[in-house]
């Protein structure tokens, strides 16, 4: 879960970054925009993905070096295999950028399976869910409003 939310903000990243570049009058701001979500995507839910790596393999700690490195690589290899895998995958699949973002953005359904598994008890408490609920789901509620041009006069 925390992964798809770095790829996706990965994503973010690179459409602001690539509309800054189109639209030259508001390249500021879209740059601006960009360069925070890398900065989230980068430094902030890359290192709370390492954090989630490490906890998750206590035994592969005292091995060494190399294997840390190793494994490491496989990540960030998977991690950027999978950014420019989606890339070509919208790009071959456009015509339905719509399916394609309702699936990006249920990215809680996994988290709710495993904790059904797990037999987790209140883990959708706190408010912070709830704002990170809203303030996710607000790019893909604008973008089917500006394609289904509600906003037309």
């Amino acid at each position: 879960m925390i992964g798809q939310q770095a790829i996706m903000d990965a994503y973010l990243c690179l459409l602001h970054l690539t509309a800054g570049i189109l639209v030259e009058s508001l390249f500021n701001a879209f740059a601006t925009a960009a360069f925070f979500k890398f900065v989230v995507f980068s430094i902030f839910e890359m290192r709370y993905l390492l954090a989630i790596w490490k906890a998750s393999r206590p035994m592969n700690s005292g091995e060494g070096w190399e294997t840390m490195r190793r494994e490491l690589s496989v990540l960030y290899s998977r991690f950027y295999g999978i950014l420019l895998g989606g890339i070509l995958f919208m790009y071959e699949f456009h015509n339905y950028l719509r399916l394609i973002l309702l699936l990006m953005y249920s990215f809680w359904v996994p988290q709710i399976i495993t904790n059904i598994i797990r037999d987790s008890r209140k883990t959708f408490a706190s408010s912070l869910h709830l704002r990170h609920d809203c303030y996710s789901t607000s790019n893909p509620i604008v973008y089917i409003w500006m394609s289904l041009q509600l906003y037309a006069h």
